[in-house]
């Protein structure tokens, strides 16, 4: 569902202009290098950085514009510090700097591995709960709804991201994707749970951006199609590690 009684304040209104500014320049540089829309793989690998710095940029700017909409007083949120509940999703719609910043950060820790294998095993159990699906659909909406299936199917396991801590936090915070930033509940915990997920004491919402703001940040995604990850944050892990001998990241000093 979508967020509901977005208050308008002058606050929001400077916290979404930011953002906007932010992304519109960001669109107009990579115009300039590439005018076709996508960027080679060399330039990838030799840009690095500036992709990185973008993305923490890209997630402060909408830390920023989603707190102005999440915790003003009308707004009766109720996720806290530990809970943990809605990391059990298998999350998607991550563009591919949200995953290349992401993959940069999590091949820095002394769990490494331990991700990579967990990440595989989750990418296995869905495909698993998927595979039994028709490849061939005869309406979009009935491929969208086939997909909710799995997606709601996946969460009853309860399988954790491997991000989230036996303390119930997300062990990397400051990295995590937007679509992890913009999932809130209004509901209590108890309330968050697969016997829960489709009944109406359950009030979990996804926030979204203006929609100059989601077009901006697809346009961006798409200059980095040349990648071709997925838009799944466990697929999208798995692919960049498989990318190591082609992208160098030992360089990088972020």
């Amino acid at each position: 569902m979508n967020y509901p009684h977005v208050i308008s304040s002058p606050e929001l209104k400077k916290a979404e202009n930011k953002l906007a500014n932010f992304l519109s320049s960001w669109l107009e540089d990579w115009r300039k290098i590439s005018p076709h829309g996508e960027m080679s793989l060399i330039w990838v690998k030799n840009n690095l950085i500036e992709i990185l710095n973008r993305c923490q940029v890209y997630h402060q700017l909408s830390e920023d514009y989603l707190a102005k909409v999440f915790w003003s007083k009308e707004n009766n949120i109720q996720c806290k510090k530990g809970c943990g509940s809605c990391c059990h999703h298998y999350p998607e719609s991550l563009e591919s700097f949200e995953l290349i910043y992401l993959y940069s950060k999590t091949r820095e820790r002394d769990d490494f591995f331990e991700i990579l294998t967990s990440c595989l095993a989750k990418v296995t159990l869905y495909q698993k709960i998927k595979d039994p699906l028709p490849k061939e659909f005869k309406s979009l909406k009935e491929e969208e709804d086939a997909e909710d299936v799995v997606l709601y199917e996946y969460y009853k396991k309860q399988d954790p991201c491997p991000f989230l801590t036996k303390a119930g936090e997300c062990s990397t915070h400051q990295s995590r994707p937007n679509t992890c930033r913009m999932f809130l509940s209004l509901s209590e915990a108890k309330y968050c749970t697969p016997e829960f997920l489709i009944e109406d004491v359950n009030k979990n919402f996804l926030a979204f951006f203006p929609d100059s703001i989601e077009e901006s940040v697809y346009e961006l995604g798409c200059f980095l199609d040349v990648i071709g990850l997925s838009d799944s944050m466990y697929e999208g892990i798995l692919q960049l590690n498989a990318l190591e001998s082609n992208i160098e990241w030992n360089p990088l000093t972020h």
